[in-house]
Order: structure tokens, then C-alpha cells, then sequence
């Protein structure tokens, strides 16, 4: 589903700009070693959600990108991955 807000402010929120996921190194050392396990895809679900938030809001992979929005002074926050936040927005930040 894509976003509602748009790059140029239409819609309901302004964009702010979109910024790589902190997270730390620890935590993605922990998240590859779950991810290249044989854990159900439910624990792996889960794990994804501890560390990095939630999951690619386009495709529902691995999140690499956050674009953030102002609506009203609410701040409406998506995880993108490298390949949708290129098709999103025409560049990944890094």
C-alpha cells in the first residue's frame, strides 16, 4: 500500500525526509543470526518488528530507510526498503 502523503506536500502531511535505520550493530548481528536460522517465519516476523520497527510498508521485507512526515506537528513515520524507497521517492539516502 503506498503512502498517502506525497514528496510535495499534498495530501495530508508534509515530507520531512527520508534517513537510514539506527540501529545497532549488535542488534543486526542478532537479527542476521535469526534471520539465517530455522526459526518459524514468525519468530523471524518478530524479531524484524524488535529491532528495526517493522517491516517494508511497500513489499514486507527488511527495512533499510525511515521517511518521515509533519502532519499538524504529529510526525507519521514509514519503513522503507532500499529497492521501494527508490521507487518511492527516486533516491535512497544513505
Amino acid at each position: 500500500m503506498a503512502s498517502v502523503f506525497t514528496t510535495e506536500g499534498e495530501g495530508l502531511g508534509k515530507f520531512l525526509g527520508v534517513k537510514p535505520i539506527n540501529a545497532s550493530e549488535e542488534d543486526l548481528e542478532s537479527l542476521k543470526k535469526v534471520l539465517d536460522s530455522k526459526v518459524s517465519d514468525c519468530v523471524k516476523t518478530l524479531k524484524i518488528k524488535r529491532v528495526l520497527g517493522s517491516w517494508c510498508i511497500v513489499c514486507g521485507s527488511i527495512p533499510t530507510q525511515i521517511a518521515s512526515y509533519d502532519y499538524n506537528g504529529a510526525t507519521k513515520i514509514e519503513r522503507y526498503c532500499d529497492s521501494c524507497v527508490e521507487k518511492q521517492f527516486g533516491r535512497s539516502e544513505q
